[in-house]
């Protein structure tokens, strides 16, 4: 499970860096602190909720399945390795 979270943080990273946003304006939008999307980031905070997830894409502009969907190929590759 924390293999899926890390690529959840990995995807949602370069979603936030593609929309040129800095983890404050996300924070801020998302209405969660700028800490915990560092620490979710940096796969120093495990502890992704279902919420906090949902607030994250909201704020990025982006569905949750297109990250789910990454999340489930990066994990099937890397099963096969």
């Amino acid at each position: 499970m924390k293999q899926q979270v890390m690529i959840i943080a990995e995807r949602l990273r370069t979603f936030r860096e593609a929309a040129r946003m800095t983890p404050t304006e996300v924070a801020r939008k998302a209405q969660l602190k700028t800490e915990y999307i560092l620490r979710v980031e940096q796969g120093r905070d495990p502890n992704l909720t279902v919420p906090a997830f949902l607030k994250w894409c909201q704020a990025l502009e982006v569905d949750p399945a297109q990250i789910m969907a990454c999340v489930h190929l990066e994990d099937a590759q890397r099963k096969r390795r």
